[in-house]
């Protein structure tokens, strides 16, 4: 299965239960956090997201005991910039999805109580009906009071970063990875990414240092990832300016984005002009030919585009001979010039037969 930027990002840091459990405390209600054995807490297996959905949430389940009790806590990360009027809806449908795949309890006991919780990053906070009663049409009283014992009842909670201050976000992160996430969840988009990494330096070092090299690969993919309203040249100057070892894994992060949106360019040029060959001529060979072609062209005038970026990001103004040497590369030249801009001490390493 596909993962989106933000799938990835909130799985790899939320499935670690140290992350977890600071982002359970904070969100719940106090007695239940007074309440919970957290020695207990467990990542359960499974998603329960619509497939249609998955680009745009994404869910981890958890379990708890409250001494004999089990309870298990459904966190969905809504990933839209605005919110979902038809969330109480999905939520309630994902429950069930979860009780069905429990089982049938003992005899004797009922069902496991299940907390539902929505982790929103959207502009503006989260305006959506929280309770599901609210969302339904009741009428006026005395009508409605005479419904709702006979409607689903139940409310669920908001982790709303967009109405979290920089303070609160430093009090409930518990480590520079989680604040890090926190930041690039809730300021990361429309065009502000430059100017929030620049301003943290100090937390991606942090991270770079503290953390298993995984941990800030994945931040800088992300940051790659939604960047897509930020110059590419803006965005390696930021990363050009951190230290030599958190530059150059941010570098390689940076490289392989743009490989990877070298391919793709390059995909969806060949199918173009493939479809567009393929109608003109009616020929299969046009197809093919023409997809072919596209492809390979996008594919090398994205990575020669990519390499000159990072190049000029790392070493400055380049002599005459560089730019030269990467219009004459072929596409294997290139894939090993971008992973060595990355990390080669000297511009001439980085072309060295």
């Amino acid at each position: 299965m596909t993962h989106t930027p933000h799938d990835a990002l909130f799985k790899a840091t939320f499935s670690d239960l140290g992350n977890a459990e600071r982002e359970l405390r904070a969100v719940l209600p106090p007695a239940l956090v007074r309440v919970i054995d957290w020695s207990t807490l467990r990542v359960e297996p499974g998603s329960y997201v619509d497939d249609e959905l998955k680009e745009r949430h994404s869910d981890l389940l958890y379990s708890a005991r409250i001494g004999s009790l089990v309870v298990h806590i459904y966190v969905l990360f809504e990933h839209r910039s605005e919110g979902d009027a038809d969330m109480v809806f999905r939520l309630l449908r994902y429950m069930v999805r979860v009780w069905d795949r429990l089982g049938v309890p003992e005899r004797g006991r009922g069902r496991a109580p299940i907390l539902p919780v929505v982790l929103s990053h959207g502009d503006g906070g989260w305006t959506s009906p929280r309770r599901f009663e609210d969302s339904l049409d009741l009428g006026p009283d005395p009508v409605r009071e005479a419904l709702l014992p006979h409607v689903p009842r139940f409310e669920y909670l908001v982790d709303d970063l967009a109405l979290e201050s920089d303070a609160a976000l430093v009090a409930r992160a518990g480590s520079a990875w989680v604040h890090m996430v926190w930041l690039l969840l809730r300021d990361g988009r429309r065009g502000r990414l430059p100017r929030l990494l620049m301003a943290h330096l100090d937390l991606l070092e942090a991270v770079h240092h503290g953390w298993p090299v995984e941990v800030f690969a994945q931040l800088m993919s992300y940051a790659g990832h939604v960047a897509e309203d930020v110059e590419r040249d803006d965005l390696v100057r930021v990363f050009g300016a951190l230290g030599s070892g958190a530059r150059e894994q941010a570098m390689r992060s940076v490289a392989q984005l743009f490989r990877e949106e070298a391919r793709a360019e390059g995909l969806a040029e060949g199918r173009a002009e493939g479809r567009a060959e393929g109608r003109v001529e009616g020929r299969v060979e046009g197809r093919v030919e023409g997809r072919v072609e596209g492809r390979v062209e996008g594919r090398v005038d994205g990575l020669r585009a990519a390499l000159l970026t990072v190049l000029r990001a790392r070493f400055g103004s380049l002599p005459a001979w560089a730019p030269e040497r990467v219009a004459t590369a072929t596409t294997a030249e290139l894939d090993t010039f971008v992973a060595r801009a990355a990390s080669e001490p000297h511009l001439d390493d980085v072309f060295r037969a």
